[in-house]
């Protein structure tokens, strides 16, 4: 399906808000309710947060045998426990009065479907609220993403703070975050409700099996599985009614296999999986079979391979050789240009001859093809197909090994230049104390041995150093200037984003001596880049002074700065 972008323009205008009926209903339908109550002798005051009403009930009462007022609730109320609510029906969780409903919240992900022009339009949303006053309480509604699927294409925006809801290259699911302070961290979330799914019906996905798939399919993502249906709905329709269900789940829920062997352009099953009818009947029949995406996906490529043209000799080989194995025979098939059979013949040949099983022995002749190709070796060297695998794969690794090593040289003298060139640029950010100096680095090499003695990753910051993105700094013992201690980046604009030691300082606690230097060292660059006056500065540096403590090896340390 070729996208329309006028049209996806027009739809786009045509985006719905949420109403606040659309709001109201998933707090009150979606989310979990709760009961409040406070229990008084035979009495019980109640509040649902469902109906959002409050009522006094009694037990009870009988006179002369005759009840004459109160009912059964009050007996029932137990807190944590579920039950129903005696005004609306609603199912509640029960919670005593006094024992935390004003720090009791709830949350949930929610995809609120809505349909226009024939096109399925959805509110990616989360929605949390608080019950500190019960009377009013809060409703927090933030917007992540917005989804169009349509016959004229489909397309996703996402929630930015700095440019609000812009255009995604690809469609993907809403990740939801949620603030723990108990843990000071976030927890992130894929999953979430479908609202209003009844309004696919009235889109061009109505023949889409959505709700068997949402009810059966073992792992649930409804936006992947639009996106999928939506490039082909009526396709996607024969796959699930004629018992591939587990190819559509695998091609829903991440980059599937199938993706090259399927013509996903046709709209009729038998030509999209280029299968006459008797190979429909058998796959049809074998949809509960033990292993079928495997067996299916292994079928599916011997029908590529030229030379296997009947039925009955690819289910041979898949009963004698198994789909990690054909897998890599095909791809050795590519990789030397020779024949399947030849392939295979050479792998059970040399794989008896070496004593290990034909898998492990494919691999690693596959592993040795790839390198071959890297290091632009021809398809007829005789090496394609080598007596001696293991002396070859020695052999290749050596000479990529030697290949990267040029290559990493030659861009290593390109970025050592640039280096230089940053060294002259940051000469005015070099800082020292008393204990501690900063030391720019000399080269790319200069960079990852730092990063290898201290085991940390500053290798990976050596390019953007070079290229003036980002800034990194040694920090050297001042009496021991050739031991390397800490590592320090400044980012272009002067702000200290890291400072990490041996293993980002996972085994040795960071001392307070060089906590003080960063301290120092940041008072420094915001005088350099003029956040500070050099009146700010002088008050700043005597009063980090006179805070100063004992450093280690007891050196005293009189918190001098000095350019």
């Amino acid at each position: 399906m070729k996208k329309d972008s006028k049209k996806m323009t027009e739809l786009w205008n045509k985006f719905p808000r949420l109403s606040l009926q659309d709001e109201e209903q998933i707090v009150r339908d979606a989310l979990p309710q709760f009961l409040f109550y406070e229990k008084k002798g035979k009495t019980a005051w109640c509040y649902c947060t469902a109906c959002r009403r409050s009522e006094v009930f009694r037990e009870h009462i009988y006179a002369d045998g005759i009840e004459i007022g109160g009912s059964d609730v009050p007996g029932k109320l137990k807190h944590n426990e579920y039950g129903e609510c005696p005004m609306c029906g609603h199912k509640v969780k029960y919670k005593a009065e006094g024992r935390g409903h004003k720090t009791l919240s709830a949350w949930g992900n929610y995809a609120v479907c809505t349909a226009i022009d024939n096109a399925l339009f959805i509110n990616a949303i989360k929605v949390k609220v608080s019950w500190r006053d019960l009377e009013e309480p809060f409703v927090d509604v933030e917007g992540y993403r917005k989804y169009i699927f349509s016959e004229h294409g489909s397309e996703a925006k996402r929630f930015t703070w700095a440019e609000g809801f812009v255009t995604m290259k690809s469609i993907n699911e809403p990740v939801f975050g949620s603030f723990c302070n108990s843990q000071d961290s976030y927890e992130y979330s894929h999953l979430y409700t479908l609202i209003n799914e009844w309004e696919i019906e009235k889109t061009f996905l109505k023949y889409c099996p959505f709700d068997e798939y949402f009810q059966t399919a073992r792992s649930v993502n409804p936006i992947l599985f639009l996106k999928f249906a939506a490039k082909n709905p009526k396709l996607t329709e024969q796959l699930w009614k004629c018992g591939f269900r587990e190819l559509v789940e695998e091609s829903v829920n991440r980059k599937s296999r199938f993706d090259r062997l399927i013509n996903w352009k046709c709209t009729e099953i038998k030509k999209a999986l280029d299968f006459n009818s008797e190979e429909m009947r058998y796959w049809k029949s074998a949809e509960d079979s033990v292993r079928f995406s495997d067996r299916l996906y292994a079928y599916m490529l011997l029908k590529k391979v030229k030379g296997i043209n009947s039925f009955d000799e690819r289910m041979k080989i898949i009963s004698k050789d198994g789909m990690e194995l054909i897998e890599k025979e095909v791809a050795l098939t590519g990789k030397t240009g020779a024949t399947f059979v030849k392939v295979r013949n050479h792998i059970s040949k040399c794989a008896g001859r070496s004593k290990i099983n034909r898998y492990t022995y494919s691999i690693e002749w596959l592993d040795c093809n790839t390198m071959m190709d890297t290091l632009k070796y021809s398809k007829e060297s005789v090496l394609r197909f080598p007596k001696s695998l293991s002396a070859l794969h020695n052999r290749l690794v050596n000479e990529l090994n030697a290949a990267e090593s040029e290559k990493q040289r030659k861009e290593d003298i390109s970025y050592d230049a640039k280096i230089k060139e940053q060294d002259k640029k940051l000469a005015g950010l070099m800082y020292s104390n008393l204990l501690y100096t900063t030391v720019l680095p000399e080269s790319m090499q200069d960079i990852r041995t730092e990063g290898k003695v201290l085991d940390h990753c500053v290798a990976s910051y050596a390019e953007r150093h070079a290229r003036g993105t980002t800034h990194i700094f040694f920090i050297r013992k001042r009496w021991k200037p050739e031991e390397r201690w800490y590592t320090i980046e400044v980012t272009a604009d002067g702000y200290i984003r890291q400072c990490y030691g041996y293993k980002d300082n996972q085994t040795i606690k960071k001392p307070e001596s060089i906590k003080l230097f960063e301290k120092e060292y940041q008072l420094f660059l915001d005088h350099v880049y003029k956040r500070l006056t050099n009146e700010e500065y002088e008050k700043a540096a005597m009063k980090l002074a006179d805070n100063g403590g004992n450093e280690e090896n007891g050196r005293s340390n009189n918190n001098q700065l000095t350019a």
